[in-house]
């Protein structure tokens, strides 16, 4: 799918907002980080397989002596068959919603677009950006995070807990280009 991310960026602006910096995440780089689950959901389909397939030998093998329930049991396995599949192409998903992904700056705010069927957009003032923090790897590319989101998971036993979510553009290039404009951003030094 391809987006004109400068036209989407462009039609969220308001009229008095200057626009400082947009870029995609690169999402290369961001489906390196699925390689754990694409390598969890191989073992898991294999599993998953070998689990059914072993049953549906036994099944064979065993001809006339099979009820109803032996004969559906080896197919309470394909749900996990289909959760290895999902995992393995976690990778694949990353990447897409990489390419639908543009980060901004403007003179007032931090915007995150999120474009598919439906469009996401998640604005941050530059008056309520607290802490800036950066991550920088050794080839320039970085994240950028300036913001904290609290969010509550409840549990049947446990109750409920209160967990903070990092707000930022992950996967950006020339990361310390970006921290200085999104600190001018925040001082008012521009626009």
């Amino acid at each position: 799918m391809y987006i004109n991310i400068e036209q989407l960026v462009k039609d969220e602006l308001e009229a008095t907002e200057q626009l400082l910096w947009y870029e995609q995440p690169k999402a290369k780089i961001i489906t390196a980080g699925g390689s754990v689950l694409c390598i969890f959901g191989i073992a898991f389909a294999v599993f998953s397989l070998f689990w059914m397939t072993t049953l549906l030998e036994q099944q064979s093998q065993a001809m006339l002596a099979v009820s109803l329930m032996d004969k559906i049991f080896p197919f309470f396995s394909a749900p996990f068959l289909i959760i290895g599949v999902l995992l393995m192409l976690s990778p694949y998903w990353i990447y897409r919603r990489a390419k639908r992904t543009v980060y901004a700056i403007t003179n007032s705010r931090c915007i995150i677009i999120t474009a598919g069927r439906t469009k996401k957009v998640e604005s941050y003032n530059t008056d309520t950006i607290g802490n800036i923090e950066k991550v920088q790897y050794s080839n320039g590319f970085g994240d950028l995070t300036f913001a904290k989101e609290q969010y509550t998971m409840s549990g049947n036993d446990s109750g409920t807990e209160v967990r903070m979510r990092s707000i930022g553009f992950y996967n950006i290039c020339e990361v310390n280009k970006v921290e200085k404009i999104l600190k001018a951003a925040v001082r008012k030094d521009v626009g």
